[in-house]
């Protein structure tokens, strides 16, 4: 009875230390993602650093519903706006209704204002950086855990018994 508890016990010690390898790999890939689209939005926000208000002199909308009958619009937007009195138009899409003569926010390019945007680049920036930042914090406590696995047999030991009889329990049941 004594072997079978052991072998259920490296069974288990073997499953969990390899889950929790796969999780981090599978995780250190996610956030690899993340703080690669961090960055990108990082440098987006910091090339449209400067902020004005444009008018909206052409608008295409059209508006459609999902599942959970929920109206989606999508609008092609011709906005003109002016810096140093000059005037600079920038053709769009965005996913929220407007309409002609609406004021807008438009992000643009101090040292070349023709280059411009009407998405805020600092707004997801700053929310890819706290989801990243999250999910390193959960890829540490993971990497700690799996150096407990691996330094402390007893914890494996417990570890591995509790899951490898239930991962028999459900083989054969």
């Amino acid at each position: 009875m004594e072997k079978a508890v052991d072998t259920i016990t490296d069974v288990g010690c073997v499953y969990g230390k390899s889950k929790f390898i796969i999780i981090s790999i599978i995780l250190l890939i996610f956030i690899i993602i993340l703080i690669i689209f961090y960055i990108r939005n990082y440098k987006k926000s910091k090339l449209y650093n400067k902020t004005t208000n444009g008018i909206i002199k052409s608008a295409t909308c059209n508006k459609s519903v999902d599942q959970d009958n929920l109206e989606n619009w999508s609008c092609t937007l011709e906005v003109e706006y002016e810096i140093d009195n000059n005037k600079y138009t920038i053709k769009e899409s965005i996913n929220r209704y407007k309409k002609i003569n609406d004021t807008i926010n438009i992000f643009y390019d101090s040292t070349n204002p023709r280059t411009a945007t009407l998405t805020n680049y600092t707004t997801s920036s700053n929310m890819i950086g706290i989801i990243s930042l999250a999910l390193i914090i959960v890829f540490i406590i993971i990497l700690i855990l799996i150096f407990f696995l691996f330094k402390f047999n007893t914890f494996c030991k417990f570890f591995g018994t509790t899951t490898g009889a239930l991962d028999i329990y459900h083989t054969f049941k």
